[in-house]
């Protein structure tokens, strides 16, 4: 008990509340018991503990087959969230009584996992777990973050720039570099950990934020990405700029107008490509692609920042 000042108010004002009103929600002692335990977390681990609940709660809804080894593996969710082997068992040590947390022996094969389905049932529900809440929006954002970084990690150390918009998989190459927990792993775990958190970043990017929709929390981040290696249909991506239009986001994600040096080069090479009689113009939202109307045209719109800019375009031929 770390505060026990702060455990005793807890209980005085809760018994109170029992005393004044009763219990009409068969729920409230089991509720008063759980924030209790998350009560003693310190505040400066709280944080690192949100996350690795919400990764476990909310991974399948991203790609339930993808993300299936961080429901197999604690030390796998650890390397997708970028935690280190101490850091993960501070954030859980008070969670023990509630979450089977596997020795550091095990974690390579053996998951995380609540003991009852009420306690992630009470942290979703803001009424019930108030500032202790794993709303869901909030934790697919941090998902999708983490699937963000590690597709960075594999776009700058693993593809070059001749290769086309696709993932490299890890297969019979090199770890990912930055894993946070694989020193007593050997080799080929350490390898085969890296293979599934690249399998789930290949999908998982473009199917979080097709789950998510736009979300201004996430946008900014996305549009710091290396959009070459992003894997998503042409026509993917201009139902999401709808989206991100009507919802007035468009501009933290992409522009009709080059910003710096980067996007008049690629505008330029653009250009180079149009066949005769084919305009090149900026595109014009909602965007219309895909319904034809007998024109000949190139439409185009600029993503991505500092020297990673993208250009995303359609063409319409005559009819």
């Amino acid at each position: 008990m770390h505060n026990p000042v702060k455990r005793l108010d807890q209980l005085t004002e809760f018994l109170m509340h029992v005393e004044r009103d009763g219990v009409t929600n068969p729920l409230a002692k089991l509720d008063f018991l759980y924030s209790c335990i998350l009560a003693d977390i310190p505040d400066e681990i709280i944080p690192t503990t949100w996350r690795i609940l919400a990764h476990v709660i909310f991974a399948r809804e991203i790609d339930r087959y993808d993300s299936e080894f961080l429901y197999g593996s604690a030390q796998g969710l650890c390397n997708l969230i970028g935690v280190d082997q101490s850091m993960f068992y501070s954030a859980l040590r008070n969670l023990y009584s509630v979450v089977a947390v596997p020795s550091r022996r095990n974690a390579l094969t053996t998951p995380l996992r609540f003991y009852h389905a009420s306690f992630p049932d009470f942290l979703v529900d803001a009424k019930r777990s108030g500032k202790f809440v794993i709303r869901r929006d909030e934790a697919l954002v941090d998902i999708i973050n983490s699937l963000f970084h590690w597709h960075e990690i594999d776009a700058t150390h693993f593809h070059s720039q001749d290769e086309p918009m696709s993932f490299r998989m890890h297969l019979n190459h090199t770890a990912l570099p930055g894993l946070k927990w694989i020193s007593d792993l050997s080799g080929a775990d350490a390898l085969g950990l890296a293979n599934s958190i690249s399998e789930f970043v290949t999908e998982g990017c473009r199917k979080g934020c097709k789950v998510l929709g736009p979300n201004p929390d996430l946008l900014p981040c996305m549009s710091q990405l290396g959009m070459r290696y992003f894997s998503i249909s042409i026509y993917s991506w201009s139902v999401f700029l709808n989206d991100c239009y009507e919802k007035d986001l468009l501009g933290k994600l992409c522009r009709t107008k080059p910003s710096n040096e980067f996007d008049v080069l690629l505008l330029d090479h653009l250009k180079a490509m149009a066949t005769e009689h084919e305009s090149v113009r900026p595109a014009s939202f909602p965007l219309t692609w895909h319904a034809t109307n007998g024109s000949k045209f190139r439409e185009f719109v600029l993503m991505g920042h500092d020297n990673k800019p993208v250009v995303l375009w359609y063409t319409e031929h005559d009819a």
